[in-house]
């Protein structure tokens, strides 16, 4: 009855690597610096072995160890950015209840407010897109104007074909989604979601 959750660190670094020819490396928010291995094993829960489809995070550790655990976390800090993984481990589930959010945070007050994603499975939708940089060799150039990209990553992992403008609506509710998603990371870093503020030693 113990778990082992296995991940693996974000995307190649710079120098010799592999991102299994997906977009981007380390440092970026291209599949090829997100997408990374996870193995969790669990005997008593999860009797044998099985692979899913289904998108999971870091962020999803903590709910789904409260949720093992049967532990409930009095006062506690919200909003949480993940979800328990035990319907997954259960066979409940077929797909994920909330989108995954990422952020190279920027300076929002400044207006360059820095390359965000949000991942609802499949399609994975960019904001404010990382420039050139870190793309691999240089591959799938983004055209200067380009502020929103759409991608179905489970038919397109590297990422190129965007399909923002077949997709005006979804586009629209995933930007909205994910905007309020980086100013509520914003209010959160400033103390908001801290009863008393941040405090500083």
């Amino acid at each position: 009855n113990t778990i082992v959750w296995y991940c693996s660190d974000n995307g190649g670094v710079n120098g010799p690597k592999s991102t299994g020819f997906l977009r981007g490396q380390k440092g970026t928010l291209w599949e090829g610096g997100l997408r990374v291995p996870g193995i969790v094993e669990w005997p008593a829960r999860i009797p044998k072995p099985f692979i899913t489809q289904i998108p999971c995070s870091t962020l999803d550790i903590y709910p789904t160890v409260l949720e093992a655990t049967g532990v409930v976390a009095k006062n506690q800090t919200q909003p949480l950015d993940g979800i328990s993984l035990i319907p997954l481990f259960d066979h409940k589930t077929e797909s994920r209840s909330k989108a995954i959010p990422f952020w190279a945070h920027g300076n929002v007050a400044a207006g360059t407010p820095g390359h965000a994603v949000l991942l609802e499975w499949p399609y994975k939708l960019h904001l404010d897109p990382k420039l050139g940089k870190g793309v691999t060799q240089g591959e799938h150039p983004i055209k200067a104007k380009s502020s929103v990209l759409l991608y179905d990553v489970s038919k397109d992992p590297k990422e190129t074909t965007d399909l923002a403008a077949q997709e005006p609506e979804r586009v629209k509710k995933m930007t909205a989604q994910l905007v309020a998603w980086r100013t509520s990371v914003d209010k959160s870093l400033s103390g908001a979601d801290y009863p008393g503020g941040l405090k500083k030693n």
